[in-house]
């Protein structure tokens, strides 16, 4: 199959749907798969490092996967205590709600003529589903619970047993094929390490400038916030946005006045300019090298597909399938839209860490 004809067009597609299809049904299968096999790509240079320190592969696979629920476990601790010191400050936020609400309904009977009692039917019937929400909000929180643990679990195995892995799908091509399906297996652990070590040292840059700049300004558990506006990075656009907004609301709420909202959008923009143009071109690069396009498209479809999960990991998925493109005759098209028409930059941050280590074996 050297060129696209129509036949093979229409059997691309086919096998496209299917895929979607699947992944949209099998949601709660495949989800914590996809995100351990990006995981373990992430961490597979560390486990090579611990094994030629003479670990054997289980322990080195096991210590990767300890420092993944270390890493969970401090999050959910910081955000925990910060959500108590909030929660032992709702008195006055509830307050502060109740006349924002107010003043909200007032403005909505004079300039709307939208009398109280049509407010309150309104509100009646919106609260009716409040039971549900409820239910599904602790559904939701058992899932992510089984899917954390089936994610660590899924990650130990995908760096203990990597080989067989590797050599399975090589197994799938004929012999003057193999080195190239080799390259190409190099290349996307290569691009996958480089774009989530690149994005995890960049959310933990925007912890600190977020937490420096909402302290300053005088939001009220800054570190909350901070960690809240920055982790939301992992999702592109609109991650930021909305951890930002939402400070916005809550100094608001606190207290802090139109100003203080001001100052939150006034630091974000600053900050997104300080990413934008001296963090991510240091950092990241241009390690997955996606159109603009197409990284808010396969953002959207990813959202649609598997929610926020699928926001979050729509880059590296979609730079693992430009990889494949670039290297299959009839796909090279494909490959070639997805691409931004830059080279990739492998003098990034996280590659000149690689590298220091690969010196000092």
């Amino acid at each position: 199959m050297k060129y696209l004809n129509l036949t093979n067009i229409i059997k691309l597609l086919f096998f496209t749907a299917l895929i979607f299809t699947a992944l949209i049904l099998g949601e709660n299968f495949f989800k914590p798969i996809v995100i351990a096999m990006l995981l373990s790509m992430l961490f597979l240079p560390l486990c090579q490092r611990l094994e030629k320190w003479g670990l054997h592969r289980g322990l080195a696979a096991a210590i990767c996967s300890l420092i993944i629920l270390i890493v969970i476990a401090t999050l959910v601790t910081v955000v925990t205590w910060q959500i108590t010191g909030i929660s032992q400050d709702m008195a006055n936020v509830e307050q502060q709600i109740r006349t924002f609400i107010n003043n909200a309904r007032n403005f909505i009977t004079e300039k709307l003529n939208f009398s109280r009692e049509q407010q309150e039917e309104l509100i009646k019937k919106q609260s009716e589903g409040s039971g549900n929400v409820v239910k599904s909000i602790l559904g939701s929180f058992s899932t992510l619970i089984t899917s954390t643990i089936l994610v660590l679990i899924y990650n130990l195995l995908f760096l203990l047993l990597r080989s067989r892995f590797k050599e399975g799908i090589i197994m799938l091509f004929e012999e003057k094929h193999k080195e190239e399906a080799k390259l190409v297996l190099k290349k996307i652990q290569k691009v996958s390490f480089q774009y989530l070590a690149g994005m995890m040292v960049m959310i933990v840059c925007l912890w600190i400038l977020y937490s420096i700049a909402f302290s300053i300004i005088g939001v009220k558990h800054a570190i909350f916030f901070a960690v809240l506006s920055g982790t939301l990075e992992i999702i592109p656009f609109v991650g930021n946005i909305t951890g930002n907004t939402l400070t916005a609301v809550m100094a608001l709420v606190q207290g802090g006045g139109i100003s203080m909202a001001l100052w939150v959008a006034g630091s974000y923009m600053s900050i997104q300019l300080l990413q934008n143009y001296l963090l991510q071109p240091i950092i990241i690069g241009k390690a997955v090298n996606i159109n603009p396009f197409f990284i808010i498209a396969t953002l959207i479809l990813g959202g649609f597909i598997w929610g926020i999960a699928g926001m979050a990991i729509c880059i590296p998925i979609t730079a693992i399938i430009k990889i494949i493109c670039d290297h299959v005759e009839a796909l090279k098209p494909i490959g070639e839209m997805l691409g931004n028409g830059e080279e990739e930059n492998d003098d990034t941050f996280v590659e000149r860490i690689k590298g220091f280590f690969k010196k000092n074996k």
